[in-house]
């Protein structure tokens, strides 16, 4: 599936965004993705890409990894796990650009 890389917005669930929002919507510091604390999970790359999703699950930007409403992160705050982020969904008439990335299998 193609689809248009933005990073100022999202379409749809956010899945494909690919931004460097990192705050969650609340202003809690996302925990990067590939350390487990303070909140251990299964959201890495090396599980993602075995099940062929490619959602750059880089440093600790806000991603959609499991089609959740929108983009969200885990926190660095041990109280709070998760949280969606504040990230504006792009508007119909957004200009989607010329960059897009091919997601999922081929």
């Amino acid at each position: 599936i193609k689809v248009p890389l933005e990073e100022n917005c999202y379409f749809g669930t956010g899945f494909a965004y690919r931004g460097t929002v990192h705050n969650s919507q609340t202003g809690k510091t996302c925990q990067s993705w590939d350390s487990q604390e303070p909140h251990k999970h299964t959201k890495t790359e090396e599980f993602l890409y075995t099940n062929s999703w490619n959602v750059d699950l880089k440093h600790n930007y806000c991603r959609n990894p499991n089609c959740e409403k929108y983009p969200w992160c885990y926190t660095t705050d041990p109280e709070s796990q998760w949280e969606y982020c504040e990230i504006p969904k792009c508007q119909a008439n957004h200009s989607q650009g010329e960059s897009s990335q091919t997601i999922g299998e081929q």
